[in-house]
């Protein structure tokens, strides 16, 4: 079931994806990875891409502190605090989801606690698309996976690539209105 598309990426995804010790050797750039997951969720909104081989390309608005919509292919999601309304079949169910937000700080926690299980290097300065980013590679020890950071020129994530999928970070800051479909 859907839990926040966008939350789920920048925050228990964020913490499962992109979990780094924060040790503060020089060498070490998840330090650098750390401070734009929380520079992210504290901007007061920005829009996500998404596009995935499973689920196709997902379009998604977020509004701090706690709003979400989410367009793809098959369905739409709003989220307004706990409350979630999903689109199915062309009508809209609401359905309470507690839970669903995670704090900045709250963010940061899981991405220390699990921090052990996971390397960091850095990739350097990367263009993607006209866009200057500097990457950092992020492996998973247990799991054996990597994914890819990228963070832009004001600190904040700008692109992930993970598992296939790419999230593409933009639009921070500019005026969203969401508002519950019922």
């Amino acid at each position: 079931m859907h839990r926040g598309l966008v939350l789920t990426i920048t925050s228990t995804a964020a913490a499962g994806l992109i979990g780094l010790a924060t040790t503060s050797a020089l060498a070490d750039p998840s330090p650098a990875v750390i401070a734009a997951v929380s520079a992210t969720a504290n901007q007061p909104s920005y829009h996500l891409t998404i596009t995935s081989p499973r689920m196709g390309t997902i379009e998604s608005d977020v509004v701090k502190p706690d709003k979400e919509h989410a367009i793809w292919k098959s369905g739409e999601t709003i989220v307004i605090g706990s409350t979630m309304y999903m689109k199915m079949g062309g009508s809209w169910k609401k359905m309470n989801v507690p839970g669903l937000w995670s704090s900045p700080v709250d963010v940061v926690k899981q991405i220390q606690a699990q921090g052990g299980n996971y390397t960091s290097s850095d990739l350097g300065m990367r263009i993607i698309g006209g866009v200057p980013y500097h990457a950092y590679r992020v492996t998973d020890t247990k799991k054996h996976f990597d994914d890819v950071i990228f963070v832009d020129a004001a600190g904040r994530l700008g692109r992930i690539e993970a598992h296939g999928d790419v999230m593409v970070f933009s639009k921070y800051g500019e005026t969203v209105s969401i508002r519950a479909p019922m």
